[in-house]
């Protein structure tokens, strides 16, 4: 049956497992609202794989049964997919930690407001690139990557 589905009808039906709304599948992708990732329910072209690695980090293990991340990496361009098999890596509380203490040090020196609405957005995005960076097996410089998402954030 998922053989004969649109990319995006695909992608619903791996949200609908996982039992998340499309609000919270947003959230734990790293995006404010449901909006910013409608077009990809909608649109039958392949998927990013930076957006692909946040759908990863957003479902992998979630459903019954869980969602696999090959599961979700098929939904991009397969010619791009190095390795379907590998589990994605996962950060450890202590990684997590250090990061979110690296962003709230590097918002500050930023001059922005540690309570801003957008600090979720942050920290979502220093640990995408956290996993990034243990997935090519690059080493894990914590405050190198909340000052990359930090930056990114204070220039928008």
């Amino acid at each position: 049956m998922l053989s004969t589905m649109s990319i995006g009808e695909k992608l619903a039906a791996l949200v609908v497992r996982a039992q998340l709304s499309r609000s919270e599948f947003a959230r734990r992708a790293g995006y404010t609202s449901a909006s910013a990732i409608e077009r990809h329910f909608k649109d039958d072209s392949f998927i990013s794989p930076k957006i692909l690695n946040k759908f990863v980090l957003a479902m992998e293990g979630l459903g019954e049964p869980p969602i696999e991340r090959r599961e979700i990496l098929v939904l991009g361009d397969p010619t791009l997919v190095e390795d379907l098999g590998s589990p994605a890596p996962k950060l450890s509380s202590e990684d997590v930690a250090e990061l979110v203490n690296e962003v709230v040090v590097a918002m500050i020196s930023e001059g922005m407001n540690v309570v801003a609405p957008y600090v979720g957005v942050i920290v979502a995005d220093t640990i995408n690139r956290a996993q990034l960076a243990l997935a090519k097996n690059e080493r894990l410089d914590h405050k190198a990557i909340a000052n990359r998402s930090v930056g990114r954030h204070a220039n928008a």
